[in-house]
């Protein structure tokens, strides 16, 4: 995350950002993940997963 998203907010290219080597999502799942919402409180910096979205 490159910001806080609060549970319900909706991925954007301003709040998320693709840091490599990385534990979360591959970077190919950027177009699938934009646009769907936050399942839960986002802290910036944590690996993003399918559960959380």
């Amino acid at each position: 995350m490159a910001r806080p998203i609060a549970a319900g907010e909706e991925f954007t290219t301003e709040n998320l950002k693709i840091i490599r080597p990385g534990d979360g999502l591959w970077p190919r799942n950027w177009e699938i993940v934009l646009g769907r919402k936050a399942t839960r409180d986002l802290k910036p910096g944590t690996p993003l997963t399918w559960e959380a979205l």
